[in-house]
């Protein structure tokens, strides 16, 4: 199907299946902090001793995940977040904290004083290999991963429509990928709209990081991410697959699952899977916290990555797929490297994926996707107005002060 194609069997899914018809979780990161801002010194066992289902840890002690279910809509996905929030935050002490921030707080002198995540025998083998990869201070950049797929009905009513030869698993590995692919050349402007991570604390990283204050150190080079050299094909499913496994093969990568692609086919239990499972659902992993907002992210921006999902799927797919990943490579790492304050050098291209969007979302006649079109529109049009500029106008150069002050506020919310 061409994304003219995609785009009328949307509009016509519409009418027979809610457009809502996406699935979605979400996977929130945290460090617990004390209430100077410190790392926090009590295993996570101890800090919190009643089970939470959705807890976790990810690359160390202190690093928080929480991971909800697959739920219906962006509304039950940010509850399920704030139960398992609640449910972690009601048992921390006074004296301990979640920080609010992608950016760690001041890290240790000593690495070797950040202690590895006590898990598995198995997962503690594989965070020793990131540690000795990339080091444990990047580990300690946490962020929101959002894993979104189409539900069965949407993907039964788009699957009805396409007159092709393709089976079904062959159409929704094509529906996935062409989404991807989009993606990866467009979500610049989620880096715009929602980066957050304009500076860094002392320790974080050994070499030299951004002298001036920037949109989102976690997207740019200094942040969570592969060397660029580290690319794999998004052309299709076994191509994605042969490159992972050759990274691993040559020593590139320690796992498959160590591939830090801002977007991740999903599908079957380990990457090899793909091949045999197809695409269940793509993981974005491109996100900064929001440090607003107690769960690090809010509603307008679920809807609003709902709403450019669809938008990714119904525009057409880049002729030369490879070309237009590294060009949108590109953008967002010049975005993420814009002083926040200041307009984009991509407003042209932002006001046209805004009229796309607008004219989707019109038909499709949904309100939220609407309300959060205008957030965003306002936001490009006014920088001043975007988490990245907002955080260092109220931070007033004490940004420890304000991150702890915001800790505090979202540890008294009751979801």
């Amino acid at each position: 199907m061409t994304s003219t194609d995609y785009q009328a069997a949307l509009l016509r899914a519409a009418h027979r299946t809610p457009v809502t018809g996406l699935t979605i979780g979400i996977e929130r990161e945290g460090q617990r902090v004390t209430s100077t801002g410190q790392l926090a010194r009590r295993d996570l066992a101890t800090a919190v001793p009643r089970p939470v289902r959705g807890l976790t840890r990810d690359f160390a002690e202190t690093q928080l995940e929480l991971v909800t279910p697959t739920m219906t809509s962006t509304n039950a996905a940010l509850a399920a977040l704030a139960r398992i929030q609640h449910g972690v935050s009601s048992q921390l002490r006074p004296t301990e904290l979640i920080w609010p921030l992608s950016m760690p707080p001041t890290l240790p002198r000593a690495s070797e004083a950040i202690v590895i995540a006590k898990l598995s025998p198995q997962a503690f083998a594989y965070r020793q290999q990131l540690a000795r990869r990339g080091g444990r201070r990047r580990q300690m950049i946490s962020g929101l991963h959002v894993n979104v797929g189409f539900s069965a009905a949407l993907l039964d009513q788009l699957f009805a429509q396409q007159a092709g030869p393709m089976n079904r698993r062959e159409f929704q590995n094509q529906l996935y990928l062409h989404v991807a692919q989009n993606y990866l050349r467009y979500r610049w402007l989620l880096t715009y709209a929602f980066g957050a991570s304009p500076t860094r604390w002392p320790r974080l990283l050994t070499h030299t990081g951004p002298a001036e204050p920037v949109r989102s150190i976690r997207n740019s080079p200094f942040g969570y991410t592969n060397l660029s050299r580290l690319q794999v094909s998004y052309c299709s499913v076994a191509a994605y697959v042969t490159d992972l496994k050759h990274l691993v093969a040559t020593g590139q990568l320690g796992a498959e699952k160590a591939f830090y692609g801002q977007v991740s086919l999903r599908g079957g239990h380990a990457v090899t899977d793909l091949a045999a499972t197809g695409i269940d659902y793509l993981e974005l992993r491109n996100f900064d916290l929001n440090p607003f907002d107690p769960l690090g992210v809010d509603q307008v921006q679920l809807d609003f990555l709902h709403g450019f999902i669809l938008l990714m799927l119904s525009l057409p797919a880049p002729q030369n797929v490879a070309a237009a990943i590294h060009y949108g490579e590109q953008l967002n790492r010049q975005v993420a490297l814009e002083r926040p304050t200041a307009e984009t050098a991509q407003l042209a291209e932002g006001r046209w994926l805004l009229a796309q969007f607008d004219q989707l979302v019109v038909q499709l006649g949904v309100p939220a996707f609407q309300t959060a079109s205008w957030v965003v529109r306002s936001r490009l049009a006014h920088p001043e107005q975007t988490p990245a500029a907002r955080w260092l106008r109220d931070c007033q150069h004490q940004p420890t002060k304000l991150a702890l002050a915001l800790a505090r506020h979202h540890a008294r919310v009751r979801f």
